[in-house]
């Protein structure tokens, strides 16, 4: 009968131990997908924001699968994708707005993460 009681609370405190890892995994997980929004849409209004600064040459800024390129070149890599990317004239300045969201084809709510990004840029023209 002791027996009994001491695999119950050793199979108890090892349920609530699995349970607490798997949520330290989960947390874990998430917080490293935001991050890796953050950073991408940070590199990509850092790399816009430059680009019209300066003002030297032309840039082309495009959309295609989610993924956002500058004269061709990949600004944002495959694991996210930019879901709105706005270049609004405001008297003499571009206001941004950029969203970008993480790649979660499995619609795991630990995989699920956004940012938007809004900023203003005075052109040196």
């Amino acid at each position: 009968m002791e027996l009994l009681i001491y695999i119950a609370i050793v199979g108890g405190i090892l349920a609530l131990s699995l349970s607490f890892v798997w949520q330290i995994i989960q947390g874990e997980i998430k917080a490293r997908v935001f991050q890796e929004v953050q950073d991408n849409a940070d590199f990509a209004m850092r790399k816009i924001v430059f680009s019209l600064r300066s003002g030297q040459s032309p840039s082309i800024f495009t959309v295609s699968d989610g993924i956002l390129y500058r004269n061709g070149v990949a600004l944002t890599a495959s694991r996210v994708r930019v879901s709105n990317l706005q270049f609004v004239p405001v008297s003499g300045a571009y206001k941004i707005n950029l969203e970008i969201e993480y790649r979660n084809p499995s619609a795991r709510p630990e995989y699920s993460a956004a940012v938007t990004l809004e900023n203003t840029v005075v052109p040196r023209y």
